[in-house]
């Protein structure tokens, strides 16, 4: 009997058919863990978003016109946090990503009266709306 002929072979420094194997579950644990990834990103997002309360408003005079400039300072009362605000010439504002609590939204602005509303409380999930009025007063105001 002859005895069939030895091939030589090449050393690569990887076994052909397991380099695939290897290969293809690299492929899939790749997957595995963008779609992962992906996941989670999505799931702290909207949980963010559900536990948090947003505040916006505008800013106007007596007339209704707006005003802008007006520096607007929001405060949780209960950790004394502060955001402020300077307002573009739409005269509105947005407060994103609050902590539901209760707080203090301070308007200022040269030649108008400080405003300051008290006692705003915001919820999980709410977008709260106040606007305000600044009434005219004496230069150094």
């Amino acid at each position: 009997m002859r005895r069939p002929p030895i091939k030589k072979l090449l050393y690569t420094g990887r076994i052909p058919d397991a380099s695939l194997e290897v290969r293809d579950m690299k492929r899939g644990f790749l997957r595995v863990w963008l779609a992962l990834l992906i996941f989670s990103a999505a799931a702290s997002i909207s949980w963010a978003q559900a536990v948090r309360a947003t505040l916006v408003g505008r800013v106007t005079d007596q007339t209704g016109a707006v005003v802008p400039g007006t520096k607007v300072t929001l405060t949780n009362t209960g950790t004394n946090e502060t955001r402020s605000a300077t307002l573009g010439d739409n005269g509105e504002f947005v407060f994103t990503q609050l902590a539901p609590g209760t707080y203090t939204l301070t308007s200022e602005h040269q030649g108008f009266r400080k405003d300051v509303k008290s006692g705003i409380e915001l919820q999980v999930g709410q977008e709260a709306r106040i606007d305000v009025s600044l009434q005219v007063g004496a230069l150094t105001e």
